[in-house]
């Protein structure tokens, strides 16, 4: 997919297996909770594990639960690559889907990293539209206050 490209890095010191483990069964322990990045306080974040595997936010309404699709498994590659065609239920109908491809590497030593990049060939709705505004953030991107993971 063509367009711009956003890329963040984390270090984690973890086995790589262990890590695309956790960041693909384990969605809602990682996933950032508030309006700003779920659609529902007590949401929860679900992952297919497969290529055609949803990504999916389920939100209690009334006390009946309610699942949005955020996006499809483009390609998985156990323990080295995720893409995820990203489509979040606040996309109007012409905006194109965006990617979020998730890589994990080995770093020297003990520590493992994973890049999340979020490439896309249309900004978000709710993104500025013009040269040097401001870019939509993806799951690994949302923290402001360091690594997502320890």
């Amino acid at each position: 997919m063509k367009g711009d490209l956003v890329r963040a890095s984390i270090q984690v010191r973890r086995q790589r297996d262990e890590v695309f483990t956790v960041f693909t069964e384990e969605p809602d322990a990682w996933w950032r909770h508030g309006r700003r990045y779920r659609m529902g306080e007590d949401s929860v974040m679900h992952l297919e594990p497969a290529v055609g595997g949803a990504l999916t936010e389920t939100v209690s309404l009334r006390g009946r639960d309610k699942v949005y699709e955020l996006g499809r498994v483009t390609v998985w590659d156990p323990p080295r690559r995720l893409v995820i065609a990203w489509r979040p239920v606040n996309f109007r109908a012409s905006d194109p889907s965006t990617e979020v491809e998730v890589t994990f590497e080995r770093a020297i030593g003990p520590r493992g990293e994973s890049t999340e990049g979020h490439r896309a060939s249309g900004l978000e709705r709710g993104a500025a539209r013009s040269p040097g505004a401001s870019w939509p953030r993806g799951p690994c991107v949302h923290s402001d206050d360091g690594p997502l993971v320890e």
